[in-house]
């Protein structure tokens, strides 16, 4: 039996070397495990794969309108392929059968792709064929694909941009673009063909088009320049991609958002008046029982303040989300504000250290509530995930043009994963969930709040060690009289 099994494996190793087709083993994540040399040949690709990412395989699916298809695309569909498809190879573009196939152990799992390729040797297509094949896939594009004159003068005009505007060809070759452009956006159009006369590179942009009809459609266009032989710049292509569907949908969800928060503020607004009723009502009740009862006074008290914290949280994040809410300014004396704050938790956290360094009379322009919110976040953080005998330092300095507000502490740290994460919606570090309660929502809005002073906030830890947080603010000096 063995025989056999060695005999059988010698046949396909042969086969695997002599025959004309090329072979291609793909792992499971699309990386080239082996080829033959008829690949090797005719792609001229390393002797061995061992080092190679990919397989520069350029082709197009004859059997779907010339569709350009990747690799990827073919190694992840389903079960058995088999197309039709032209290839570019070191001979020429080159009509090929392609077929995958997916190599499984004895119960059926599949362990690796492997692709055969036929290449037809009578089906070469010269360069005038390979030129006539992109025309035809220009051509059958469901994009729209114009190209125009340094001038402004429509060349050439595709089905895809006849089915999109609803103009014909010969209603628009040789005349201004502007006939699909309106008129609030003739500038942009003079400024992208002025970049493009520089040979400045234009990067692809939204913007409005206008149909026959009169319609107005959002699309995504990429433009690039069209050269002559000489390397000069004689005109520019346009891919334009009708994205109407796509924006509308966009406004629906921001409809939906801002209607989520408009709610989640109403009601975060609507429970708090009974929960500061409830929490009224404990503490008298706390002042009246015997000390055994204080105990489960106390921890009643504790729930609802923490239930107090989680609904100011969705409350203040619903309002960041708002629109109707805009922030108002006022130049502020943040040295000051900072002390007061460090004075506070130094009332509220007597058993704790906090070493502060607080340069004087740093004003700048900002919302006071909302600054005091981020500072005292971080500063409450530092406390809550660190030990009682370890310190807090706190740090407010001018650096540059720049604020820097710095709170650094000795506690449990956070993971580089963590880091990366920390300021996302609803998001908590893992050693964090065993600590305190939260929705992590604390740092996202602090975020936010900076985001709106046009500030940044930065985050450098090191689990076990400690962490160190740094709000930056642009400075805003008070101009003296």
């Amino acid at each position: 039996m063995e025989s056999i099994i060695d005999l059988k494996l010698q046949i396909y190793l042969v086969l695997f070397e002599q025959t004309d087709d090329m072979l291609i083993l793909y792992d499971l994540h699309g990386k080239p495990v082996m080829y033959n040399p008829a690949s090797r040949d005719l792609l001229e690709l390393p002797p061995s794969a061992a080092d190679l990412q990919a397989v520069p395989l350029e082709l197009w699916d004859m059997t779907e309108e010339n569709a350009s298809r990747s690799i990827v695309d073919i190694l992840d569909r389903p079960g058995q392929v088999a197309l039709s498809c032209c290839l570019k190879t070191l001979q020429g573009t080159r009509a090929a059968d392609l077929y995958k196939y997916a190599i499984t152990d004895g119960d059926g799992v599949i362990l690796y792709n492997l692709l055969r390729i036929r290449v037809h040797a009578e089906r070469h297509l010269s360069n005038s064929g390979y030129d006539e094949l992109l025309m035809h896939i220009l051509e059958n594009a469901q994009d729209a694909v114009i190209s125009k004159d340094l001038s402004g003068r429509i060349t050439s005009w595709n089905k895809g941009a006849e089915k999109m505007f609803g103009y014909k060809r010969n209603e628009v070759i040789g005349k201004n673009i502007t006939v699909i452009v309106p008129g609030d956006r003739f500038r942009e159009e003079t400024a992208i063909l002025q970049k493009i006369k520089r040979g400045a590179v234009v990067s692809p942009y939204d913007t409005i088009l206008e149909k026959k009809s009169g319609k107005r459609l959002e699309v995504k266009l990429s433009v690039s320049a069209i050269l002559d032989k000489s390397g000069q710049v004689i005109g520019a292509s346009k891919i334009i991609r009708d994205i109407s569907k796509e924006k509308k949908t966009q406004r629906k969800l921001q409809a939906a958002f801002e209607n989520r928060n408009d709610l989640i503020a109403m009601a975060s607004h609507e429970v708090k008046t009974p929960l500061a009723i409830l929490k009224g009502y404990l503490e008298l009740i706390y002042q009246n029982v015997s000390s055994t009862n204080k105990t489960f006074v106390d921890k009643a008290l504790s729930q609802v303040k923490r239930l107090t914290m989680l609904i100011n949280n969705l409350f203040h994040m619903s309002k960041l989300h708002s629109k109707k809410d805009q922030l108002s300014f006022e130049l502020l004396d943040l040295s000051h504000l900072i002390a007061e704050l460090i004075e506070q938790f130094k009332v509220s956290s007597p058993s704790r250290t906090i070493n502060a360094s607080v340069q004087e009379n740093i004003q700048l322009e900002g919302n006071r509530i909302k600054l005091e919110q981020v500072f005292s976040n971080l500063m409450g953080n530092a406390i809550k995930y660190s030990p009682e005998d370890t310190p807090i330092d706190v740090l407010l300095k001018i650096a540059g043009d720049k604020v820097h507000f710095i709170v650094k502490d000795q506690g449990i740290g956070i993971s580089a994963r963590d880091q990366k994460l920390i300021f996302s919606q609803y998001y908590r570090a893992d050693n964090a969930e065993e600590s305190t309660p939260g929705l992590g929502l604390g740092l996202y809005i602090s975020k936010m709040i900076v985001l709106q002073h046009r500030g940044k906030i930065q985050v450098n830890s090191e689990k076990g060690v400690g962490t160190t947080f740094t709000v930056i603010l642009p400075l805003r000096q008070r101009k003296k009289k």
